[in-house]
């Protein structure tokens, strides 16, 4: 079995589940993971946070209810888990542009399908890679918030200017924020004090690295979903809940992400 064979059964659990409370403990045993880890690769392979597609694939579902069935609006928000009536309608009007009560035979609603995956992709682990273990860090840090899917997109510049002002900047550090799962921070970080930015400390771990003969922005990103591919699922490692941390030094890049 390949990570897409786990990813079509989770998607497939999450669409016969729609109805219910979906447990993130329960999706995570298709992927033999913990629900942290199950957050990251979902959104790093899919390219939408797991709670936003659960919200779509329920307000899609919905729309269809709504459309077919003799139902008031009250019942179709229970039905699919919203707390009250009027969330739903917000939640409701914002994905689809139209009211619920709206909606009629000639009414042009927003589906938005169940995610598939090729499951005959060939997966196999061709990053070298090496455990390490360092002990607790301190950096000093200034960020910026990004949705996932952009964070290598905006550090390039963001990274210039601070250059400008502080010099070679040795570090980059990805920081989840595990409510807004689509938003992350993207730090640039150094280790001697700098007035002004944020003190972080980082835990003694261990720590899987990967070193790129690189410090372009583009083969990062492109080495960093590989580990989501490859390595993770493959190895049956388990991330643990702290930030990934990108070391620049010698001409090239050591990508570094916690693991239990």
């Amino acid at each position: 079995m390949n990570i897409y064979e786990c990813l079509n059964k989770i998607t497939k659990y999450i669409d016969e589940h729609l109805e219910e409370n979906i447990s993130y403990e329960r999706l995570a045993r298709f992927l033999g993971v913990n629900t942290y880890t199950l957050i990251r690769t979902f959104y790093v392979l899919t390219d939408i946070p797991l709670k936003e597609y659960i919200r779509r694939r329920r307000l899609s579902d919905a729309a269809l209810d709504l459309y077919n069935e003799q139902v008031t609006v009250k019942e179709v928000a229970l039905k699919y888990q919203y707390k009250n009536e009027s969330t739903f309608i917000k939640e409701f009007e914002k994905f689809h542009g139209i009211k619920p009560k709206k909606v009629t035979p000639d009414t042009r609603i927003n589906i938005y399908p169940r995610l598939r995956f090729n499951e005959e992709e060939k997966v196999s682990i061709k990053l070298h890679y090496e455990i390490v273990d360092m002990k607790e860090l301190t950096f000093y840090g200034i960020c910026i918030e990004a949705m996932e899917k952009n964070i290598f997109m905006f550090s390039p510049t963001f990274s210039k200017q601070i250059e400008k002002q502080y010099g070679t900047i040795p570090y980059g550090m990805i920081s989840y924020n595990e409510k807004k799962e689509d938003i992350d921070k993207y730090y640039c970080l150094f280790e001697e004090e700098i007035p002004h930015f944020e003190k972080i400390k980082i835990p003694a771990s261990k720590w899987l690295r990967i070193r790129i003969s690189s410090q372009e922005v583009e083969k990062i990103k492109e080495v960093r979903n590989e580990f989501y591919k490859e390595i993770l699922f493959l190895a049956y490692y388990q991330l643990r809940d702290l930030p990934e941390l990108i070391h620049f030094h010698d001409e090239v890049t050591d990508y570094l992400i916690a693991i239990d």
